[in-house]
């Protein structure tokens, strides 16, 4: 639960101070990146600051072998089966 709320800090909150702090510290992700697992059991799949939660994902993906870019802006998760 904190780890979604400091997540949605960021995402709603961009001009505070604490993200300011946040994006000088850390920098910004990297958009082209791609995650690759041979069972995805994550609880939090995070490419350039877009996530999704085990809630959020297909049940169908879980315990399976998968993948996850992001395209136009929305984390996208595929089985590679």
């Amino acid at each position: 639960m904190a780890v979604e709320i400091a997540w949605g800090w960021l995402r709603w909150q961009p001009h505070s101070a604490l993200s300011r702090w946040y994006q000088r510290r850390f920098g910004s992700g990297n958009a082209r990146a791609r995650i690759f697992c041979s069972k995805n059991e994550a609880e939090l799949v995070s490419i350039d600051g877009y996530y999704r939660t085990a809630e959020e994902m297909d049940a169908n993906l879980r315990s399976r072998p998968a993948q996850c870019w992001l395209e136009n802006r929305v984390l996208a998760i595929a089985a590679l089966d």
